[in-house]
């Protein structure tokens, strides 16, 4: 490979965009909302006992955030 790393600060300008809006969760107390309702799961796991613990928070109300890589998918 050839060519030159970039300066420090070069590409800073690219980065300082504000944050997205996110939606606004429904309020914790609310009665039908579930235990997890407003809490955001990130699974970086592959195989059964993960996922499965994943799900399990899903269906507990969490959002669940799932991660693969493409050289390995999920089974």
């Amino acid at each position: 490979m050839t060519g030159q790393a970039p300066l420090a600060g070069e590409h800073s300008d690219n980065w300082r965009r504000p944050p997205p809006e996110l939606p606004e969760a429904p309020p914790r107390n609310a009665p039908d909302a579930l235990l997890l309702t407003g809490m955001r799961i990130i699974d970086l796991a592959m195989g059964w006992a993960g996922t499965s613990a994943a799900r399990q928070l899903a269906e507990l109300g969490a959002e669940v955030i799932k991660f693969e890589g493409r050289a390995y998918p999920d089974w």
